[in-house]
């Protein structure tokens, strides 16, 4: 039985776009000055932009656990492609399927196991998916963390417009979630009963204020 035609397009239309991202990556790699060039100062500069910082690992874990787990997802959609200007159907239709398809297996996966989660989601996501905010939050268990404006590349922004988006994606999500009735207001942050709202930073180029700054922001 052969594939739908539009199947067959779909994958060309898919397989082209992947073809020009992997292009535009190696053009740009070959552009900037080989690693083995740099002085020490800026090896140490770059790798320093992203560290884990101190070690948060408690002494025991509560009720004698012998391991934690933390399961997050990133509910990003279409928001990789656009952030590109890749607008193409086949990238489109990929975004949306984690919304239609993968959202509702994986929400159905935790409720099997009664597991809490956090789902990361960029505000332009949020804005496009409003149903599956809903469905996250009806299950009353998972958190929902800020991932972004439009899933933007932190480490190419500067810190003024990085401020600023997050700025923007905190008030985005927060307006969406108070629809939905599942958040109250505090005074250090946005809550609900499962804790308050995290915030990625991204780069982490301002990673100290990154807190700070999302509990002023509400």
């Amino acid at each position: 039985m052969k594939p739908p035609k539009y199947r067959l397009v779909a994958a060309l239309l898919c397989s082209t776009a992947v073809a020009i991202l992997m292009m535009g990556t190696a053009i740009a790699q070959q552009q900037q000055e080989p690693s083995w060039k740099w002085p020490e100062s800026k090896v140490f500069e770059t790798v320093n932009r992203v560290r884990a910082g101190r070690d948060l690992t408690p002494k025991r874990w509560p009720r004698g656990a012998r391991v934690a787990v933390g399961l997050s997802f990133d509910f990003d959609n279409e928001t990789p492609s656009l952030r590109d200007g890749l607008t193409s159907p086949a990238l489109m239709a990929q975004g949306e399927d984690g919304a239609r398809a993968g959202l509702p297996r994986i929400l159905r996966l935790l409720d099997k196991y009664h597991a809490p989660a956090t789902f990361f989601i960029p505000a332009i996501s949020a804005k496009l998916h409003r149903q599956g905010v809903r469905d996250i939050v009806s299950k009353q268990r998972h958190e929902i963390g800020v991932h972004g404006w439009i899933h933007e590349r932190n480490s190419l922004l500067e810190e003024a417009d990085e401020r600023e988006l997050m700025r923007r994606s905190i008030e985005a999500l927060t307006q969406i979630l108070f629809v939905y009735g599942r958040l109250v207001r505090r005074r250090r942050g946005i809550c609900r009963a499962g804790g308050r709202i995290p915030v990625t930073c991204g780069a982490w180029r301002f990673a100290g204020d990154c807190v700070a700054f999302a509990s002023a922001s509400s």
